[in-house]
């Protein structure tokens, strides 16, 4: 676990791509939590001035879409995917991203890349 600005972390993950190092916080969700405390964690990511990348892995679909929700106005960086994905594909792993109203690789969102292209057409609905 990585502590950082008051928020502790599941993981702080650093990863070698293409253009360089990129670090974010990963977080788990088995099970949703309540709005309010989502509200609590969100602005403890704005607030954030260390880490500019956050990765959701949810347990189950119906998870993902009410954790991912609780971000849709975010100022930052924040990805949401399924654990059983990131088991199968890690950095290729279809994350949805407020940022780009879509889902794309996790590697093109660490990137910073913003071309649609190289994401899915998909989105969370």
């Amino acid at each position: 676990m990585g502590v950082r600005n008051g928020k502790v972390y599941d993981a702080i993950m650093t990863v070698r791509l293409d253009n360089g190092d990129a670090t974010f916080a990963l977080e788990y969700e088995r099970t949703a939590k309540s709005k309010e405390e989502y509200a609590e964690v969100r602005n403890k990511f704005e607030a954030e001035q260390e880490l500019d990348r956050f990765l959701y892995l949810a347990s189950t679909e119906d998870v993902l879409k009410f954790v991912s929700w609780q971000f849709r106005n975010s100022k930052r960086n924040v990805c949401f995917g399924l654990l059983a994905d990131w088991y199968r594909r890690l950095l290729d792993t279809e994350v949805f991203d407020w940022t780009c109203h879509q889902y794309r690789p996790f590697r093109s969102a660490l990137m910073g890349s913003t071309d649609p292209t190289e994401g899915s057409t998909d989105v969370l609905s």
